[in-house]
């Protein structure tokens, strides 16, 4: 039988370098992800809180003269106290599909 055949113990150590750095990336990686994207989870709820529009890209609402609880529409009210677009359109209520 011959000796050395096999790999090398430097090898060997490169190898479990190269991994132990790919995990270290994974996670650096992954963690920076997930603070990332945190700041988009809630972006709809955001929205509603500072706008004072009733047309809104996230929920689905809308300017109507009045909503039509038969097609499962709701009526939402405004936190600042009336819809800004609304009122200009001269629509009465804000609806939003439930």
């Amino acid at each position: 039988m011959k000796k050395g055949q096999g790999l090398p113990v430097n090898t060997m150590i490169l190898i479990i370098l190269g991994l132990v750095v790919l995990v270290i990336i994974i996670i650096l990686v992954q963690q920076q992800v997930k603070k990332g994207s945190t700041k988009y989870t809630n972006l709809s709820d955001e929205a509603e809180i500072r706008s004072d529009k009733c047309g809104n890209l996230f929920m689905g609402r809308g300017c109507a003269s009045s909503c039509d609880l038969a097609k499962g529409q709701r009526q939402v009210y405004s936190p600042t106290g009336e819809w800004e677009d609304c009122k200009k359109a001269g629509k009465a209520a804000c609806c939003e599909s439930a």
